[in-house]
């Protein structure tokens, strides 16, 4: 059951903090404590009341003596006399009692909080003037006021908390009743839901990000999508190609013309050029020549290099470099091999 906001929702949603546990030791902790402070009140109140009968005594003394001197005499002696626990035990009686007679209830915790000193004190009956005097004294009275006050207050307390533990016992009873039809309502709808079995329910999960294809893949894909119009199949070879060179005259109408087979030799490279009358087939590797086979690549190679060494746009430090050479002589090193006996 949801609780609305306001009110309710402080007694009923939202938890109250519960402070420590209180039971009857701590009353009885109490009682102890206030029973020794009215036993000290008791005695102070009596060595008050012995004094003032003994100003009376001397002002009785100087108008001479007669019955009054005897009778303060005898007040005198029963002030020093008084039985403090007596006394003590007949005012615990009285406050105490109704909280007894009603088991720590809320009656008993109302008729204590209901009483004030004056009431307890007025119950009891001595025929001595003196220990009437003392019980109503300010010292036993606000002792038995303070004892009332905090007795009254334990109860309560008590009280609250049963109150407290009573709800939060009854709310965890609803909280597990609740979470219960919850789970019976989420295995009522899985079974309802043919959507949450089989492969849909592991394709709902999210799928890893997908590589980008590498250049290969995207290669061939282009190649299956335009053929022979994929734009790296598209070679565009300039005149000042060094490879170029080579290749005879009867190559280069081939290839411009585009004829079946036309090709530029690729200085030994193995690296073959199709024309475009080839349907779109994709550039081919062929296999190297095995066992040092390549020898007439590298003789291309020196001869287009002495081409470049000939021409005569070179850097002008290379042209510096040559023209120190001849004026020298100097004779490039040769190496010379060192065999050890």
């Amino acid at each position: 059951m949801r609780v609305p906001r306001g009110r309710g929702r402080a007694e009923g949603g939202r938890k109250k903090r519960v402070g420590p546990s209180l039971g009857e030791d701590d009353i009885r902790k109490k009682d102890y404590h206030y029973e020794k402070r009215l036993k000290q009140g008791i005695k102070q109140a009596a060595k008050f009341e012995a004094r003032k009968i003994l100003r009376r005594m001397k002002g009785v003394e100087g108008e001479g003596e007669g019955d009054g001197g005897e009778k303060l005499k005898r007040q005198l002696e029963s002030a020093k006399e008084v039985d403090a626990d007596a006394m003590c035990e007949a005012l615990r009686a009285e406050v105490v009692s109704p909280a007894a007679n009603g088991g720590g209830s809320e009656e008993g915790a109302a008729t204590t909080s209901g009483r004030d000193e004056g009431e307890v004190l007025g119950k009891l009956s001595y025929d001595d003037v003196v220990l009437q005097r003392i019980s109503r004294h300010k010292c036993v009275r606000e002792a038995v006021r303070e004892w009332l006050a905090t007795r009254s207050k334990l109860l309560k307390q008590i009280e609250q908390q049963k109150i407290q533990r009573q709800r939060q016992a009854e709310g965890a009873k609803d909280r597990e009743e609740q979470r219960k039809q919850r789970r019976e309502k989420k295995k009522e709808k899985k079974k309802s839901d043919p959507k949450d079995d089989g492969p849909a329910k592991e394709n709902k999960k999210k799928q890893p990000q997908k590589k980008r294809m590498g250049q290969r893949a995207r290669r061939l894909l282009a190649e299956k999508t335009y053929g022979w119009q994929a734009k790296h199949l598209q070679v565009k070879v300039s005149e000042d190609h060094p490879y170029w060179k080579n290749a005879s005259k009867e190559q280069r109408e081939e290839f411009e013309k585009g004829n079946v087979g036309g090709s530029i030799p690729s200085g030994g490279k193995g690296l073959r050029l199709t024309a475009p009358g080839e349907g779109g087939r994709r550039r081919t590797q062929e296999p190297k020549p095995k066992g040092g086979q390549n020898k007439p690549a590298a003789t291309r190679v020196t001869r287009v290099r002495a081409e470049r060494e000939n021409e005569e746009n070179l850097h002008p430090s290379w042209q510096a470099k040559k023209l120190a050479k001849k004026k020298v002589g100097i004779a490039e090193g040769k190496g010379k091999k060192i065999v050890f006996d």
